[in-house]
């Protein structure tokens, strides 16, 4: 997602909770539905793909809709939840997958005197309206089967989903970002339970089941992560008596922690990624792994660290449908350290210190975007939103690194001033197994480029690697490049060799007909796959798309 203090993240968790519900105007779950658009060929296109249906950006959920998918399940069906950056989220039955259907829009924080106009609208203002804050990604957190779960989160049991919001002007976070808790028990019926307000920004919100905990990604605001207990309002009596007193702590970064090579500011988390026992951070300079597993109290379960002071308010502003019940946990990072509060046990035990600017070649990166550990294996992939998504030097643009953080590797690495161990590039090979050296005969760092995009592309600054998720125990992950495509990838690593490494294949990409630069791919996640009898896998696809909205479609490839 864009650094230029755009966007927020919205999550999903699995958690039994008993909230008592914040009351709010807030737009009805079904507000108009969506436009499909005709287009159902491809102007590009490597792989089998066929094109199954488009939902249009709006009416309905403001304008753009397209920012993370979530798949999850509900009453023996399938589903994909897509956010706006805007505003809300859209909800999608895929239970056929060759046949999706649009179930239900939540459009949060409406019908407050900060909301402005939006132009996609054919509802009345009043129904539906775009808040001037903004909001990220929806994603429901389902483990899998190697228990690894994905970024962003739907909780407990998948009923809930956590919606981060960034910046000022929402109806309950005033000058602040927050958060919106919103039951998902009915898929068709999604409605708001509890909302927080945290300090400055927050870009993106991940849950831990390992410890029950919603993270917040300050990005380029704060440099620390709040951490919210959810067991702290399990038992809270229904009735919007304002009684969830929600547990917050802190995790406030040392200085130096996430500074790139040779400078001195820190940055917050843009994306954290959870797996068991660690948090991968990226954070816009610095890529962090933290290991979590003392996070709460061996003995009592409780949260490490000192409680930040969380009070229950009313929101900045009332509206018709009743006062907004806000659970307020603001400390800034001056007054943190003033008052002698105590960091929860957390550790970072590796780091990369990025060189900058973004440089394939070399290993430079502008933005630490995401950051995942490659399935099974202790080597993590970090991409690079090169200029932010905004300003780059055209595509291919910014790639997607790999890293080895193996214990053996970080037990010889170098450290940084704060005595962490620094995580080194693998070596880049090429389709032979060789290793790519540069013009002093040094191996080239492993980072991932695409080969093919549209024409009339090469100087878009919009053109560059962005969200990205692996499939399963694959060696494959699916990206979407912004203005580059949609694309699939798969990797090769060689972890045996003196020279450890990996290589690359641009599998899979796909253009929508359309004039160039029509198609903006923020996410391009596959939610379904079948073994075929010849060998080959068939993915079903969804591409949330920030001009087209969510473009579902399928790709037959070879296995990797």
């Amino acid at each position: 997602m864009r650094t230029a203090r755009l966007l927020a993240v919205t999550t999903a968790a699995f958690l039994v909770l008993a909230i008592a519900p914040a009351y709010a105007d807030h737009s009805g779950h079904q507000i108009s539905s969506p436009v499909p658009n005709p287009l159902s060929t491809f102007a590009q296109a490597e792989g089998d793909w066929t094109f199954l249906a488009n939902f249009t950006l709006g009416p309905g959920v403001a304008q753009p809709l397209g920012v993370d998918v979530v798949p999850f399940d509900r009453h023996g069906r399938n589903y994909v939840l897509i956010s706006s950056i805007t505003l809300g989220f859209r909800v999608f039955d895929v239970t056929d997958p060759d046949a999706p259907t649009w179930v239900s829009d939540f459009g949060s924080s409406v019908g407050c005197s900060t909301s402005i106009a939006e132009s996609q609208l054919d509802e009345p203002l009043d129904v539906l309206a775009a808040a001037s804050g903004w909001e990220n990604d929806a994603v429901v957190n389902q483990l899998d089967a190697d228990g690894v779960i994905g970024e962003g989160t739907v909780l407990g049991d998948g009923t809930i989903t956590a919606i981060g919001t960034d910046a000022g002007g929402r109806c309950h976070d005033g000058e602040h970002g927050g958060m919106e808790l919103v039951d998902l028990s009915e898929p068709d019926e999604p409605e708001l339970m509890w909302l927080t307000r945290q300090t400055g920004e927050n870009h993106n919100t991940t849950y831990d089941p390992w410890n029950n905990v919603l993270l917040t990604s300050t990005s380029d605001q704060n440099a620390f992560i709040d951490i919210l207990d959810l067991d702290s309002c399990r038992t809270v009596a229904q009735g919007g008596d304002g009684s969830c007193r929600i547990v917050e702590t802190r995790y406030q970064f040392p200085a130096g922690l996430t500074t790139a090579e040779g400078d001195d500011t820190d940055f917050g988390c843009h994306d954290i990624t959870v797996v068991e026992g660690r948090w991968l951070c990226a954070a816009v300079t610095g890529t962090v792994v933290l290991d979590s597993s003392t996070l709460r109290n061996a003995r009592t379960g409780a949260l490490t660290g000192s409680r930040l002071p969380c009070t229950t308010v009313p929101a900045d502003q009332a509206t018709a449908g009743g006062e907004m019940i806000v659970s307020d946990c603001r400390m800034s990072e001056q007054e943190f350290a003033v008052r002698g509060m105590r960091n929860v046990r957390v550790e970072p035990v590796a780091v990369i210190h990025h060189r900058q600017p973004s440089d394939p070649e070399s290993g430079g990166y502008d933005v630490s975007h995401q950051a995942e550990l490659v399935r099974g294996k202790d080597v993590l992939m970090v991409s690079d939103e090169n200029g932010g998504g905004l300003t780059g030097g055209g595509c291919p643009g910014g790639g997607i690194g790999f890293f080895d953080i193996r214990k053996q590797t970080l037990n010889r690495a170098p450290k940084d001033d704060l005595g962490i161990p620094q995580a080194p590039f693998l070596a880049l090979q090429d389709e032979q197994g060789r290793t790519v050296t540069d013009d002093r005969g040094n191996p080239r760092p492993a980072v991932f480029l695409i080969e093919h995009f549209p024409p009339g592309q090469e100087d878009n600054p919009s053109c560059t690697a962005h969200n990205f998720k692996q499939w399963g125990s694959q060696s494959r992950a699916f990206v979407g490049w912004y203005f580059g495509g949609g694309h699939a990838f798969d990797w090769d690593l060689d972890l045996r060799r003196s020279v450890p490494g990996v290589s690359f294949v641009d599998s899979a990409f796909e253009y929508l007909v359309g004039t160039p630069g029509e198609q903006w791919s923020w996410s391009t996640y596959a939610y379904r796959a079948r073994e075929n009898a010849d060998g080959t896998t068939t993915y079903w696809v969804v591409n949330s798309d920030l001009q087209r909205g969510a473009d579902f479609m399928t790709v037959t490839m070879p296995r990797p």
